[in-house]
């Protein structure tokens, strides 16, 4: 959804925000790392349907596919069911790019407001991107805190489906590993 605005800024005619370096600087500001986040979360995404197809009715496990989209292995060849210890003595690829985008998100925000109280092209631009489909009425202040919400929102999934994995399942290894991350 975040890519109409960014789109929207960048294709307005007239401008939005000019000159174009000054637009670009805006769209750098703003939506920071957002691009590298969502990569990982189609990623994920589409491992987790797989997983869907292959095992339907009943899913047997997913920490492996959480582990493999978090840290992701491409160096070691096999996206297989590796050991989880490998996963973490590999270079953390992903978290850090939450962590950045949590840390940059007051930044993110402030620039997103002074360009709403200077500039009424952006503002009416904002009114018009609502009406969009893929935004749902949610306003871009809404769409650049979800990804500081996902993580939390993970964890709590992986406790839940701590709770009513099995005795003697691989995921009751995983998991806790997953949620110490």
């Amino acid at each position: 959804a975040w890519q109409v605005f960014i789109d929207g800024l960048k294709n307005a005619q007239p401008p939005i925000i000019e000159p174009q370096e000054r637009l670009k600087g805006f769209i750098k500001e703003v939506f920071w790392n957002l691009s590298s986040i969502l990569t990982h979360h189609e990623r994920m995404l589409g491992s987790l349907f797989a997983r869907q197809r292959e095992q339907h009715p009943l899913i047997q496990s997913i920490a492996d596919i959480i582990l493999d989209s978090t840290f992701p292995l491409e160096s070691h060849g096999s996206h297989t069911h590796t050991s989880p210890l490998l996963y973490l003595l590999d270079a953390l690829l992903f978290m850090p790019e939450y962590e950045s985008y949590i840390k940059h998100s007051p930044i993110s925000l402030e620039r997103h407001r002074k360009e709403l109280k200077r500039n009424p092209l952006y503002e009416g631009f904002l009114q018009r991107c609502l009406s969009h489909p893929r935004i749902r009425k949610r306003d871009l202040k809404t769409l650049l805190y979800r990804p500081a919400t996902r993580l939390p929102r993970l964890r709590l999934l992986l406790e839940r489906i701590l709770e009513v994995t099995e005795v003697e399942h691989e995921d009751l290894e995983e998991i806790p590993i997953l949620m110490g991350l």
